[in-house]
């Protein structure tokens, strides 16, 4: 399994996140390239609908690191 906090979504294919990476989420968290931040040549996107959804990833844990995590 991947590291829980080691990701970088540019080698993911566009739509959707479920599946990819070890991603786990609804329809609604969508990889896209045309928001993105910094260097990276993609993102995620959720569309909003107004209601409640849920997004995890499986894989082993770091001991240490710094997380950076941009919304």
């Amino acid at each position: 399994m991947p590291q829980i906090f080691t990701d970088n979504f540019d080698s993911y294919t566009d739509g959707d996140l479920n599946g990819q990476g070890s991603w786990s989420s609804d329809i609604l968290f969508d990889v896209q390239g045309t928001t993105t931040q910094g260097a990276s040549a993609k993102a995620i996107r959720l569309v909003l609908d107004n209601a409640n959804h849920a997004i995890s990833k499986t894989g082993t844990a770091t001991g240490t690191g710094n997380l950076i995590i941009y919304l």
